[in-house]
């Protein structure tokens, strides 16, 4: 499901809503009948297309969302900013910074999953502009994916656009 608010503090509401209502809906269910649902929240530049919504921000979000766990949000670091102390939440920093490089590793590698081979390879020379011994191996050492279906499409992602292993 994809979802667009008018505000990052709005969007970390609802998911949190959503999050507690699912608790308490699992509450008296059996583990292997629960519905849990991953969220992932970001703040970036987004295109409407009809009733299509696309672009970078779309894109990270679905990345941000393959980290969260099961039951829980995920946030950006930019919507985290922009939150700050508006909501009465803690978040808590699960591991290194998603930066620049990732940030384009990530979108080269949806870019390369969709076809635009012309965008991945545009953002992969950022990539490597920022991290030289950027690496296909190297990368995936790094990643937060937990689940290894989602590890290995980013990393083939990755090797369309040519990166060296």
């Amino acid at each position: 499901m994809l979802v667009e608010f008018p505000s990052a503090v709005n969007a970390v509401a609802c998911a949190v809503e959503i999050q507690c209502r699912m608790g308490e809906r699992n509450r008296d269910v059996p583990q292997d009948q629960r519905i849990e649902f991953r969220i992932g929240v970001n703040l970036g530049n987004i295109i409407f297309e009809d009733i299509d919504i696309f672009g970078d921000g779309v894109n990270v979000a679905a990345r941000i969302e393959s980290i969260a766990k099961p039951g829980g949000v995920s946030v950006s670091g930019s919507v985290r900013d922009n939150v700050g102390n508006r909501l009465d939440l803690a978040f808590e920093d699960t591991g290194e910074p998603i930066g620049l490089p990732f940030y384009h590793a990530h979108i080269s590698a949806c870019h390369a999953e969709l076809g635009h081979m012309e965008e991945a390879q545009a953002h992969t020379e950022l990539a490597l502009k920022v991290t030289p011994n950027f690496s296909v191996r190297a990368w995936g050492k790094r990643l937060p994916y937990k689940s290894g279906a989602d590890l290995q499409r980013f990393l083939d992602g990755l090797r369309k656009v040519g990166l060296p292993e």
